[in-house]
Order: C-alpha cells, then sequence, then structure tokens
C-alpha cells in the first residue's frame, strides 16, 4: 500500500502512479486503475497503465472483467 502521505505525491501526479508500479515490480501494462475521475484516469493512460473511470458499480465490474479477458 502507498499512503500519499508518507510518500508526499498524490494524484494526479505522475510520479505517484510510477512509484506504485515501482513498488509493486510490475511493468505499466500489467496494471489497472479504477478511479472516479477521469483526469487521475488519464494520467494513468498516459503513463500505459490501463485505466478505467468509475462511474456505477456494475459498469466497473464489467469493464474490469472485459479488461482482464482482454
Amino acid at each position: 500500500m502507498i499512503s500519499s502521505c508518507e510518500v508526499g505525491l498524490t494524484k494526479p501526479d505522475p510520479a505517484i502512479f510510477r512509484l506504485t508500479l515501482e513498488r509493486l515490480g510490475v511493468d505499466a501494462g500489467e496494471v489497472l486503475f479504477v478511479d472516479d475521475t477521469p483526469g487521475h484516469v488519464e494520467v494513468a493512460r498516459a503513463l500505459g497503465i490501463g485505466g478505467l473511470c468509475f462511474e456505477a458499480t456494475a459498469q466497473a465490474c464489467a469493464d474490469i472483467r472485459g479488461w482482464m479477458s482482454a
């Protein structure tokens, strides 16, 4: 877990996404970022991270299943 107050970074700063990838030891293409703020999702996508904008639970679940099967 990464706490923004501990690392001094917050969304939508790309540095927090990069730090997360580094700590997880994964490539951006292996990650799906889900958020309800379109600007946060856009930053993730710009870094090569899969991004889904959460609008409703059913929609998010369907989108996540679709992403996982792609």
